[in-house]
């Protein structure tokens, strides 16, 4: 390969990039990003100034990137036929500091999350919802106080006759319940109170391995855990 190929300056260009985490940003936390997320991170990331990033390989971004784009398209093209009400709306949960926002609201009032799925994940998005995109649909009815089923709508290419599928979500009180609870704990040791439990049982596990935190996290009689809203949800169910 030629040592200044476009190839291998987009390549050098791209691996050099850091996937940081939204929450690592001082303000409102965005729902989506708690499914899996550490409240003790999200304390030092926000008190320190520090963020949290995660290198993403090559694969992975062009993955993502296509999702989007998948995403964008089906969106417009929902648009078009004047069967959406707002593009993007914004939720809001002030009390928590919380925001969100789902792709689209229709015009008879439900919530809609758009996901552009990989060919070779699709019969897994349609025999059930992955737990994360569950997660996101439930967590936006709870902030909408909604009474309707949400709609998670899928999308892939390169495969099926019929490229869509569609899973009608129910407002879960577990979510809601679930995130009151772990987002009060970081807020209130934002106001002064007990630090966060966290996420990690060791610092030998290797999401603590990378961590920014971890000699902070680990020092002293910090040991109170706190489990991820996935691991008690997916626990509970």
């Amino acid at each position: 390969m030629p040592e200044h190929s476009l190839t291998t300056l987009l390549y050098q260009h791209l691996t050099m990039q850091q996937d940081t985490a939204r929450f690592s940003q001082a303000g409102a936390l965005h729902v989506t990003d708690l499914w899996d997320a550490c409240m003790r991170q999200i304390y030092y990331s926000q008190e320190s100034g520090i963020p949290v990033s995660r290198p993403v390989d090559l694969a992975t971004r062009m993955h993502f990137e296509m999702g989007k784009a998948i995403e964008d398209q089906v969106r417009g093209w929902l648009a078009d036929m004047n069967i959406l009400h707002e593009i993007k709306p914004i939720l809001r949960a002030d009390a928590l500091g919380l925001v969100a926002s789902p792709d689209g609201r229709m015009k008879n009032g439900q919530l809609l999350e758009i996901k552009g799925q990989h060919p070779h994940l699709w019969k897994f998005a349609q025999a059930r919802p992955a737990a994360k995109h569950w997660f996101q649909v439930a967590a936006y009815l709870w902030m909408d106080h909604a009474t309707q089923d949400g709609i998670l709508f899928s999308a892939t290419w390169d495969g099926p006759r019929v490229p869509f599928h569609e899973h009608h979500i129910p407002a879960d009180p577990r979510v809601g319940e679930t995130i009151t609870q772990a987002v009060s704990v970081l807020r209130n040791a934002q106001d002064g109170g007990k630090l966060p439990g966290r996420a990690c049982t060791s610092e030998t596990e290797s999401r603590a391995l990378l961590c920014p935190f971890r000699a902070a996290c680990f020092r002293g009689k910090n040991g109170a855990v706190l489990p991820t809203i996935a691991a008690q949800l997916t626990k509970k169910a």
